[in-house]
């Protein structure tokens, strides 16, 4: 199961309350044992302060997980230290039963921004057990004998004295929870812009690249094809007169319709490269990094057929890559292209030796480009890059397989395929 995602200000409100559960603890510890020095001398009230020292020491556990990010450990630390305190306390000290079963149910507060739901089930369960059980041995006679020991004035001095740490336990519980919740929803809205001018970018990236074909076919093959059209009604004429003139003429609308079908070809491939239609994706980025001008490294996995979208954001976006190192860095400048699939997620690297940039210094334009194609695809973009130290693109897209697809045999790494980005 993976650990639940929090946040540096969720970590450190997690410690607060930490360090504030076990100074309440470590309280009760002290004033237990002034009891035991100046009111009533009782093993059973030593035994219920050293249980309350152990379970101080497990809730300041919950600290050494913290350290290292590992939040829902954390938490059960601090959950198996507050039963400890409920249990062994309610058994003992009978009149603290109210208290207790607060501390009983207290990890259920403070569990729900850092568990999964599995795991936020099953300390909702054990708590709702503790708090009833505590409630019980509370209720139930004294077969401790401390209650009737101690002078009428402890065991209520002793309530008041911990309601106001009980309740301040419980309303930072409850804070942390509301900012969870405040911290989540400001993501969720964050992300619902980022994810709107996402797509306003790929509608005017589309556009564009529309009109580019557009221009690209008015330019390219429209023109030809006018012109050997008025060439077509020349030979024609030429061939009732001029026969080698007209033989001439078809020659070279010949040549120009080998000129269109090169030029429809290279559209074609800018558009979406037979080869990663019909081979997939690692052979279309092997023979994408073959065709670079750098020195490469192929460090290609083959990965097997996925949903076409998936594919398509991850190529062009190693395309988009190779040309800005191509436009970016010397042409001795080497090139390191990893890709594999680990964890049901697809993952590219794109690595160069460069002279590397100050990202807000260049035309984002490409990157923002990538960073669409992926974000398009459900996956996440980062770039990693500063003056003097190479520049490092790592992609990662969920894995969908298209059904009935099947894999094929990849290419060579030495075919060379033209590909147009």
């Amino acid at each position: 199961m993976s650990p639940v995602a929090v946040t540096d200000a969720q970590l450190a409100r997690l410690r607060h309350f930490i360090l504030l559960d076990v100074a309440t603890s470590l309280t009760a510890v002290v004033v237990m044992s002034l009891l035991n020095l100046v009111a009533i001398r009782n093993l059973w009230l030593l035994a219920a302060t050293a249980m309350v020292l152990v379970a101080a020491v497990l809730i300041a556990m919950g600290l050494r997980p913290l350290a290292r990010g590992d939040a829902e450990a954390g938490v059960m630390w601090v959950a198996v230290g507050n039963w400890a305190i409920a249990m062994s306390a309610a058994a003992i000290a009978t009149f603290s039963w109210p208290v207790q079963q607060l501390a009983a149910l207290l990890p259920v507060m403070v569990a729900a921004p850092y568990v999964s739901r599995n795991r936020f089930r099953v300390i909702l369960l054990i708590s709702i057990a503790v708090s009833v059980v505590a409630a019980a041995l509370g209720l139930v006679q004294d077969f401790t004998g401390l209650t009737d020991d101690l002078a009428d004035w402890v065991a209520p001095t002793i309530l008041i004295m911990f309601t106001p740490f009980m309740s301040v336990l419980v309303a930072l519980a409850g804070r942390s929870a509301a900012a969870a919740l405040s911290d989540a929803l400001d993501e969720s809205l964050t992300a619902a812009e980022l994810l709107r001018e996402s797509r306003r970018r790929l509608v005017a990236a589309a556009d564009s690249e529309r009109r580019r074909i557009e221009r690209d076919l008015h330019d390219g093959a429209q023109a030809r094809l006018i012109g050997m059209s008025l060439q077509i009604s020349l030979a024609r004429e030429q061939c009732l007169t001029d026969t080698a003139a007209a033989q001439a003429t078809l020659d070279a609308i010949r040549s120009e319709v080998r000129h269109a079908q090169d030029d429809m070809r290279a559209l074609v491939r800018g558009l979406h490269p037979p080869v990663l239609t019909q081979r997939g994706l690692a052979p279309a980025i092997r023979a994408a990094i073959a065709n670079t001008v750098n020195p490469y490294r192929d460090l290609v996995h083959d990965v097997g057929r996925h949903d076409a979208a998936v594919e398509s954001a991850i190529y062009f976006c190693c395309l988009e890559a190779l040309q800005n190192v191509a436009k970016h860095t010397p042409p001795e400048t080497e090139v390191t292209v990893t890709l594999s699939l680990a964890d049901s997620t697809l993952i590219l690297v794109v690595a160069d030796g460069g002279p590397g940039f100050v990202p807000v210094t260049r035309d984002g334009a490409g990157l923002v480009n990538m960073a669409d194609r992926i974000g398009a695809a459900g996956g996440t973009f980062a770039l990693d890059t500063r003056p003097g130290s190479g520049t490092r693109i790592e992609a990662r897209v969920p894995a969908r397989r298209e059904a009935g697809r099947r894999d094929e045999a990849p290419l060579s790494a030495n075919s060379r395929v033209s590909v147009e980005g």
